[in-house]
């Protein structure tokens, strides 16, 4: 009798593990949008059966200020971690996509002249090394299967608050993501 009420027990556990389902999540690289040129990014569900989301992105970001001043402009790069967070409309495997987030990153600023101050002369501003952040909003389309293929395409604007390297505040930059949904 001991032996069948183990067995019923076992039995049991072992269906309430098997029942409880992952939340889907895939790794993907984006290109361009809001990891700037290239990221690398995990994207999960908050539960099995959630519409909402999450994904955490290391990125290289890189661009020019779209400022001219005294006959050349700044230019950043470096790396940078993307937060946002999302929530989906429409069926299982094919979804529009919602989602708001942030990207926190140190960048190296240069300066490129159009020509050279005076004829003959070599000038190089100091380079600065310098923290920077935007806000994101991504408004796209998403194909997650359960496993296999992944894919995000969008726009992503994005709200650059800091002014004094005469970034302009409001970008809407084109986003495709491609990876595997597991």
């Amino acid at each position: 009798m001991k032996r069948k009420l183990l067995t019923i027990a076992f039995a049991l556990f072992a269906a309430l593990l098997m029942a409880q389902e992952k939340p889907r999540r895939a790794v993907y690289n984006e290109y361009a949008g809001a990891s700037g040129i290239i990221g690398a990014n995990f994207d999960s569900r908050f539960s099995a059966n959630s519409h909402l989301g999450y994904r955490l992105g290391l990125a290289f970001n890189a661009g020019r200020t779209s400022e001219k001043s005294e006959g050349g402009s700044y230019i950043y790069q470096g790396p940078a971690a993307v937060f946002e967070t999302y929530g989906l409309i429409g069926g299982a495997n094919h979804s529009f996509e919602l989602g708001v987030g942030m990207m926190h990153g140190v960048f190296k600023r240069s300066y490129e002249w159009d020509a050279l101050p005076c004829p003959g002369c070599s000038y190089d501003p100091p380079e600065k090394w310098g923290y920077g952040y935007y806000g994101f909003v991504n408004v796209g389309y998403r194909y997650q299967p359960a496993i296999g293929f992944f894919l995000r395409a969008g726009v992503s604007p994005t709200f650059v608050p800091e002014r004094k390297y005469g970034i302009s505040p409001i970008l809407v930059l084109p986003y495709l993501g491609l990876g595997f949904a597991f």
